[in-house]
Formats: C-alpha cells, structure tokens, sequence
C-alpha cells in the first residue's frame, strides 16, 4: 500500500513538472486588430449601434446577457462594481 501511495505521488509530481515545463514563459501579446462587431446600445433607440472598431487598442469587457439568465442578472452588481473601480483606468464595460 505504501509503494502504491509513493507510486502515485511520483506520478503526479512528474506530471506537474511535465505541464510546469509545457507552460508559456510569458504572457501572448495582443492580437493588434479586433474584428468589427456592430450592437445595438441597450437602452438606445432602434438602429443605433455600437461598433467594437470604437475600443481598438482599449481594454474592453463584453458581457453577453440575457432577463431571463437568473445568473446573468445575480452578476451585474459585480460588473457594476468592477467597472465603477477600472473605468478611470480605462476599461470599458
């Protein structure tokens, strides 16, 4: 039983040295282009959008949502709350 314990310990540390090893030494950069998406603002009248083309080179949160996601609408004192704290760094939400 205990060679077995030691055998399984040693197969999981060898595993995490191998996926360590695997792992990406730096963060990716940003792609540099975003695809234009065009939205309807919330809240605005028919017709009028938003275009995502309007962000580039800004950090940008997009949350898709719906009324009737009871989680999406728990969330939203969360979003609220983290974009009242990185909006004057420039995120938008």
């Amino acid at each position: 039983m205990l060679a077995g314990a030691v055998g399984l310990t040693g197969l999981g540390v060898g595993m995490g040295l191998g996926l360590w090893r695997q792992s990406p030494k730096t963060l990716a950069e940003p792609a540099g282009w975003v695809f234009d998406l065009q939205l309807q603002k919330a809240g605005q009248a028919r017709g009028e959008l938003l275009s995502l083309a309007e962000f580039r080179g800004k950090p940008l949160v997009v949350n898709f949502w719906a009324t009737w996601c009871p989680p999406c609408v728990e969330e939203m004192p969360e979003l609220s709350a983290f974009y009242d704290k990185y909006q004057p760094k420039g995120v938008q939400l």
